[in-house]
């Protein structure tokens, strides 16, 4: 059931993201994007990560987006700009 709502929300999450590039004639598809990350849930997670990280150095360094940070973290991703490393815990 737990997993049954991720799937869900995870779909519904992407489904908006796509929508979001739709507006500028850019389309990407999830399966563009699952090339770049092996599952739905990990690629929700690195969108969101990637987005906060777009905005707070735009709100760091003062400029303004032309954007939404969600459409240029989906881009990045599509681009194969984004490390998908894990990061080492120490």
């Amino acid at each position: 059931m737990v997993n049954d709502k991720v799937s869900a929300a995870a779909e519904e999450i992407i489904s908006i993201l796509i929508a979001e590039d739709c507006r500028t004639k850019n389309r990407i598809h999830l399966i563009d994007l699952l090339k770049q990350v092996p599952s739905r849930y990990q690629l929700v997670n690195v969108v969101a990560h990637r987005a906060r990280e777009i905005a707070a150095d735009a709100d760091e360094q003062g400029y303004p987006l032309n954007d939404k940070p969600v459409s240029i973290a989906i881009r990045e991703i599509a681009e194969g700009k984004v490390d998908l490393s894990v990061p080492e815990q120490h």
